[in-house]
């Protein structure tokens, strides 16, 4: 079982300021303490209602029906910053996990998310969604490791919305969010043959799996190479 301070480390907020230079461009949005209790409240309910739009009309709308007006805002800000004429999708993740359980729910059954509905959709149909709300339910509960400081303090939202700045979310000076992150990421067409999971200790790579295929040694030559000259120091 993961200690808080191995939590923090493996969030998405806390590695990618590290290692944005090598990995696709990418927006966090930090849910605000009111809003995450809310939109975790959505989350876990039955069934799958779509929130409604800021700026929407009452008439012929459900009082069910959930709204977060300033999320849906800053989700539709950083899809549109992130999408251009040739990519008009993102790929979205959570604090830790890919909603890729649930692919099946959008449009061509990949993870291509068109708008903020398909956003909304992907993430209320997963389950592995569910356990990043359990590995946050945790990271309150516990305290992380001396190594970490990961004392949460009140910092503005994390969005490219500037409707949403005087919002507060519990993110510590580490990048340590104990709210649900939304991550959208640009699209990048990525061959599934090349993808590696790689094993390190103490600063050290000491394995390396293909996901699919086996591939030559010169390729893992190149792997350790780009981790040596890129990861190891941070």
């Amino acid at each position: 079982m993961l200690l808080g301070n191995e939590l923090c480390y493996c969030q998405f907020s806390y590695w990618y300021p590290l290692l944005q230079k090598y990995t696709m461009k990418s927006k966090v949005i930090n849910l605000p303490v009111d809003v995450n209790e809310e939109f975790l409240k959505y989350l876990r309910s039955d069934g799958i209602i779509l929130p409604k739009h800021p700026g929407a009309t009452e008439e012929g709308t459900s009082t069910n029906v959930p709204s977060f007006p300033s999320l849906s805002t800053s989700l539709e800000e950083a899809f549109n910053a992130l999408t251009d004429t040739r990519y008009n999708y993102v790929f979205v993740k959570t604090n830790w996990s890919c909603p890729s359980d649930a692919k099946w729910i959008l449009t061509g059954q990949n993870m291509k998310c068109y708008s903020v509905d398909d956003i909304y959709m992907i993430l209320k149909a997963s389950d592995r969604v569910q356990y990043d709300m359990n590995c946050l339910s945790r990271l309150r509960s516990l305290e992380c490791g001396d190594n970490v400081s990961c004392e949460s303090q009140s910092t503005p939202m994390t969005t490219p919305s500037s409707a949403s700045a005087d919002t507060s979310t519990n993110v510590s000076s580490c990048g340590c969010s104990d709210t649900l992150s939304i991550v959208l990421r640009k699209w990048a067409n990525l061959n599934p043959s090349m993808e590696f999971r790689c094993f390190v200790r103490n600063r050290m790579l000491i394995g390396e799996l293909t996901v699919l295929y086996p591939v030559s040694s010169y390729v893992f030559y190149c792997v350790e190479y780009r981790f040596s000259m890129h990861v190891s120091y941070i």
